[in-house]
C-alpha cells in the first residue's frame, strides 16, 4: 500500500511501494523527519533504493544544517523484496531535492564505485550511484549474456544501479538516440 507521507517510520514502505510502481511526486521542500525517495533500481534479481534526509547530526557531524542519502538494498523473490540487513549513505551536496545543475550529457559515476551490502540469508547487492546531465535516457546492465535495460527516471539527477555482483558487470548510460554517454564496470567488493 501507497504510504501518505514521506516521514522517516515509512521509509521502508516506502522502499517497497517504489520498487513494485515507481516514484511518486516528490515534495517541494525538505523538513525534520522525512526521508523521500529519490532514486531506485528494479533489477530481476536485486534492487535498491535512495533516499534523501535531513542529517541527523551525530557527533563526527557539521553543526550546519544539510541533507545526506541512504542507500538500501533488497532482493526480489517470488512473494515480493526482502531488504538487506543495513543500509550506507553519504553526504547530500545541496539543500533539498532540486535536479543537480550539470551539463546535459554529462555522467559521473560516484567513487568510490560500488559498494556491497550482504542480506540476511547469504545473498548480496552490489550497487552503484551516478550523476546524470538531462540527455541520459536509458540505463543498461549487463550481467553476462543478460542485458537488463530500464528508462532514466532522475528527478535529482541521480541514478541508482543494483547487481547481485557474483560477476563483472557493465552499466551503460544512453541517450534517446541510443549513443552512449558513458560506462563503468562493476565488480563485486566487500563492504
Amino acid at each position: 500500500m501507497r504510504p501518505v507521507e514521506f516521514e522517516e517510520r515509512f521509509a521502508a514502505t516506502w522502499a517497497l511501494w517504489v520498487l513494485d510502481h515507481g516514484f511518486p511526486d516528490l515534495p517541494d521542500q525538505m523538513v525534520e523527519g522525512l526521508s523521500v525517495p529519490i532514486a531506485f533500481w528494479a533489477g530481476q534479481r536485486v534492487g535498491a533504493v535512495m533516499f534523501v534526509q535531513r542529517c541527523p547530526h551525530d557527533e563526527e557531524c557539521e553543526a550546519d544544517e544539510h541533507f545526506t542519502t541512504d542507500e538500501v538494498s533488497f532482493r526480489r523473490t517470488d512473494d515480493g523484496w526482502i531488504p538487506a540487513a543495513g543500509s550506507s549513505g553519504v553526504d547530500w551536496p545541496q539543500c533539498g531535492l532540486g535536479r543537480l545543475d550539470v551539463p546535459a550529457r554529462h555522467v559521473q559515476f560516484e567513487e568510490p564505485g560500488e559498494y556491497r551490502v550482504d542480506g540476511p540469508d547469504g545473498w548480496a547487492c552490489v550497487r552503484q550511484t551516478a550523476v546524470v546531465g538531462r540527455d541520459a535516457a536509458w540505463i543498461e546492465l549487463v550481467e553476462g549474456d543478460q542485458l537488463t535495460r530500464r528508462p532514466v527516471n532522475a528527478p535529482t539527477g541521480r541514478v541508482i544501479v543494483a547487481t547481485p555482483g557474483e560477476e563483472p558487470a557493465t552499466i551503460r548510460i544512453l541517450d534517446s538516440d541510443q549513443s552512449e554517454l558513458a560506462t563503468c564496470t562493476v565488480t563485486s567488493r566487500q563492504s
